[in-house]
């Protein structure tokens, strides 16, 4: 039955694509040529995709240049993401987030922030795209100060890992900051 119905299909096919391109006189036709057809080849495995969905950890350091002081500060801390089901082979970064302790250059106090990632990884070119940093806090001395920034990384399939670089900056221009990160898959 089903193999009966596999060429019933393939004779409706046959008859109905000729008159759905505009060809509504079959009878001047001779017989479709299918010597140039060949069956698919459904031994060819699909690629899967070359990036892990999941759960990924890591650490997040660099320095910070006050403006008023030619000194670097330390920024360290850790990051988090979430690489999310793909569309294709772009795949959309969720629930980032980093957090750590900066050292302003001059001040032996330290100043907590966070900041939240977006993006997404393209997994034909294994490279983040459009990296940011957003909604980004810095306390200093009781203010919280907003900050912004941008964030490349490659991934690297072998070990299932983001390695790249950010920038970012207060938005009361006191400091930039710049430096690596890198996070590897943790879990599902």
């Amino acid at each position: 039955m089903r193999r009966r119905l596999g060429w019933q299909v393939l004779l409706a096919t046959l008859v109905v694509l000729p008159l759905a391109s505009g060809c509504d006189d079959s009878r001047t036709r001779g017989p479709a040529d299918l010597s140039g057809m060949s069956p698919p080849d459904l031994n060819t495995p699909v690629q899967a995709p070359t990036c892990k969905v999941g759960r990924y950890d890591g650490t997040f350091a660099g320095h910070l240049t006050a403006l008023f002081s030619s000194d670097m500060g330390d920024v360290t801390g850790s990051v988090s993401l979430t690489i999310l089901a793909s569309v294709g082979e772009v795949f959309t970064i969720g629930n980032g987030h980093l957090s750590g302790i900066a050292k302003v250059p001059g001040m032996t106090e330290t100043f907590p922030y966070s900041a939240d990632l977006e993006g997404t990884l393209n997994c034909e070119t294994l490279a983040l795209d459009n990296g940011l940093l957003t909604n980004g806090k810095v306390v200093v001395m009781g203010y919280t100060i907003p900050f912004v920034g941008t964030l490349t990384a490659d991934y690297d399939p072998g070990e299932r890992s983001l390695t790249g670089a950010w920038m970012g900056k207060d938005t009361a221009d006191l400091a930039v900051g710049s430096g690596t990160w890198k996070t590897s898959w943790k879990s599902l």
